[in-house]
């Protein structure tokens, strides 16, 4: 399976979707909570970003 923009961004928004809803499904605080959410979303936009460049620089390789 080849993956394009559409499929990496359906992927990735999936995947995003169900690891914020099991955090804010929690009982955790809501002073917790935010910051957890916002760190997994920026945590996983990074390394998305790190996973296409590495899977461009394979593919030249």
């Amino acid at each position: 399976m080849e993956f394009d923009r559409t499929r990496t961004a359906a992927a990735y928004v999936v995947l995003l979707v169900v690891l914020l809803a099991g955090i804010l499904s929690g009982d955790m605080p809501r002073n917790v909570t935010v910051p957890v959410a916002v760190g997994i979303v920026v945590f996983s936009v990074l390394f998305v970003i790190l996973g296409i460049k590495h899977g461009e620089y394979r593919s030249t390789k």
